[in-house]
This record gives C-alpha cells, structure tokens and sequence, in this order.
C-alpha cells in the first residue's frame, strides 16, 4: 500500500515497475489523496508493506500572508502530528512501514541564508527527518530510506517539475519518482532476502599490492602515495563493512 500528503498515482506505477525491476510482482494499492496519516493510523491488516513517500510541498506550509512566527508553529505541529502517527502505527501494526526521508530543498526559502531563518526550508527540512529517524530507531518495523541517496544522480533542481505540481499535486518529476521507487523496491528486497554476510578476500594484490611471497614485506604497495594509498583505501572500506557486521574472511 502506497500513501502520502501528495498525489501518488504516478509513483504507485513507477513502484510497480521497480518491483519488476528486483524479480517481483507487486500489487500496489494506494491510499485516498493526501491520506498517510489516516493509514497510519488505521493500517490495512493484509497489507505485506506500507510505503510512505514524503515531500516538502506536501509537509511545509508556504502561505506568505502568515507571519514567521505561525509558518513556524504550523511546521512542529505537522512535525508532530506526523511523529505521533509512526509511534501509533508501530504500536498497532507489525507490518513493515518503509517511508522516505524529506529531500533537501533545491529552492530554499531565502536562498542561500536560508539555513538562518527558523522558518526556512532549511531548518524544516531537518526537524522532520530528526522525527523520522527517532521514530525508525525506537521501531523496528519502521525503516526511513534515504531521499538525498536515492536521488543524488540526478541535479536538484530536476527534483520537481513544476507542471506535474500545478497540474496534479505531483511533488516530484518523473526522474526522481522512478528513482525514489527503485530505492523503495530495492530496500523492500534486501529486508526480505537479507544482506550478504561474508566478504571473502584474497590477499596479493588485493588487499596489497605485489606478491608477498615473491617480493617480500618491504616491497609491497600499501603506504601512503599512489598505489599503495589505493589498497588502504580499499583495506578501510573492507573495514567499515565488517563494522556493520560483514565477516571477513580470508582466501
């Protein structure tokens, strides 16, 4: 089941399509315009996957007749609102909830000081995903997919496409919908496979260069300048892996 603030018909389809992209055949259902909370606060008991997409229009109230002060009350109320809602769903549901981080915005409120005003885009931004991500962390059946990840192949200013907004309410352009969906397909798949657990590594010319039987400690490329900053480059990311829980196994 798909839900948002903002029209998901066009996503809905691209996510059908995504899913057959990873071997899958799903039966995407959609909620009623501008219905997240309302499923997440009644969720569908036959549903194997709840998918949330979330964005700026949708969330981030832009009425200029307001003053600061009340845009930036209307903003912690959705903020709220929206983090009472996944501690609600969590609390009544073990369906796994896959929902997206809010982008950075490629057209902030007032450009490049935006980050200054307390109710810039800047600062909404942020003070959303902190609700998402306390909620994921306190719920393991909530699981936020990175938005900024998701669509970092394709320029900012290409998030939105300005007639699918006004005509429809759509909140992304079709390159970002259909990357959003493929990130969405592709966590749904890894969560239901689960990762991989090994990484096995040869040694000579792998994790160094040069052959160590042949060519002796002292001669091996794995110092600081080219090549041997490579192969630490390569030795840390083995690391970082094996931090996340990845084995390390030696061939």
């Amino acid at each position: 089941r798909v839900a948002g603030f903002t029209t998901t018909d066009m996503f809905a389809t691209d996510l059908s399509t995504a899913f057959g992209h990873v071997g899958r055949n799903a039966h995407v259902a959609q909620s009623a315009f501008d219905g997240a909370l309302a499923t997440l606060l009644d969720p569908d008991v036959d549903t194997d996957v709840l998918i949330v997409l979330l964005d700026t229009d949708g969330l981030v109230t832009r009425d200029w007749r307001l003053p600061a002060a009340t845009l930036h009350s209307r903003l912690m109320d959705k903020a709220d609102t929206l983090s009472d809602a996944l501690f609600a769903f969590a609390s009544r549901s073990s369906t796994p909830l896959l929902i997206n981080s809010v982008p950075v915005p490629s057209a902030p409120t007032a450009g490049l000081i935006d980050s200054r005003l307390y109710f810039g885009l800047r600062q909404a931004v942020p003070l959303i995903n902190q609700r998402l991500l306390a909620a994921s962390e306190q719920n393991s059946n909530i699981i936020v997919v990175d938005t900024d990840q998701a669509l970092a192949d394709i320029p900012s200013s290409c998030h939105r496409d300005p007639k699918l907004w006004f005509y429809g309410r759509i909140a992304y352009s079709a390159d970002a919908s259909r990357a959003i969906a493929s990130t969405f397909a592709r966590t749904w798949t890894l969560l239901s496979r689960g990762p991989a657990k090994v990484l096995a590594l040869d040694f000579d010319n792998t994790l160094w260069g040069g052959t160590y039987g042949d060519d002796g400690i002292d001669h091996l490329a794995c110092g600081e300048d080219y090549p041997g900053n490579a192969f630490q480059a390569f030795q840390q990311e083995c690391l970082r892996l094996k931090s996340q829980g990845l084995l390390l196994v030696a061939l």
